[in-house]
């Protein structure tokens, strides 16, 4: 037991942090051990959901310091890989088409063997390898006067 008032206080501090880090470390691992065991039993839905579910928890945990971000990051690819051995359809398993408000336009765009819903107007999902597949197809410009600005 310390007998200095700074280390009694440096104590109950951790002590204090210790408990709160506990609860996003738990969640974490729980999330991640029911993704597994979801994955196991091959129902794709199900499946989808809980590596989504366990990864906004290893993202939580990581975002409050009580895991380190490469850590989360190494947990996350290891759940995304073993989903995509399962090869879930993630068009399939979606939740039903919302419904159209205010003239949106839905487009689905097929990138590889995944079909992307994307909203105009809206960020949704696809939307970073909707560019990275435009950057693909699209050619770069070709200035004739590189270097030549006055």
């Amino acid at each position: 037991m310390a007998n200095i008032k700074s280390q009694i206080k440096r104590n109950k501090q951790n002590e204090k942090r210790r408990l709160r880090n506990r609860v996003y470390r738990g969640s974490a691992r729980i999330a991640v051990r029911t993704a597994r065991s979801a994955m196991e039993e091959d129902n794709a839905t199900e499946s989808r959901t809980t590596v989504l579910a366990a990864i906004s928890a290893l993202d939580k945990a990581a975002e409050k310091g009580v895991i380190h971000k490469n850590n989360a990051a190494r947990r996350k690819g290891r759940l995304m890989k073993r989903l995509a051995s399962l090869k879930v359809d993630l068009k399939s398993t979606s939740v039903d088409e919302p419904a159209m408000e205010n003239g949106a336009v839905w487009q689905e765009i097929c990138i590889s063997d995944f079909a992307f819903d994307i909203t105009s107007g809206s960020s949704g999902n696809g939307l970073p390898l909707l560019f990275a597949y435009l950057r693909d197809i699209i050619p770069p410009l070709q200035y004739s006067d590189q270097g030549s600005h006055k």
